[in-house]
């Protein structure tokens, strides 16, 4: 039995997703850093600086922040094993942070 036919349909159509962005490609959108636009984000609320284990820092995503990242497995994990994670930010948060917008 084809599901697809019953309905009418010859395919199923996906939603469209947003790109995904590193603080490296908003920065090349927006002329900044990322260290900048790592700033611009914390400003706005969207993720924040923990400090982890061996006095390391690294960015954690805020309740506000969700909505506008995934937080992906880069396929490396550190020395003692853990997966190392990486944020990326859906295109939408550039008008969020773009300084030139306010």
């Amino acid at each position: 039995m084809d599901v697809l036919s019953n309905l009418g349909a010859t395919a199923l159509i996906a939603d469209t997703k947003e790109a995904l962005l590193t603080p490296t490609d908003i920065g090349k959108q927006l002329g900044l850093s990322a260290q900048k636009v790592n700033k611009l984000l914390e400003d706005a609320g969207l993720h924040q600086r923990l400090q982890c284990a061996k006095n390391k820092k690294i960015w954690d995503v805020t309740t506000a922040g969700a909505k506008y990242a995934e937080v992906l497995d880069t396929g490396k994990k550190h020395d003692n094993g853990t997966p190392i994670k990486q944020i990326k930010w859906y295109s939408s948060v550039v008008g969020l942070i773009d300084p030139g917008n306010g």
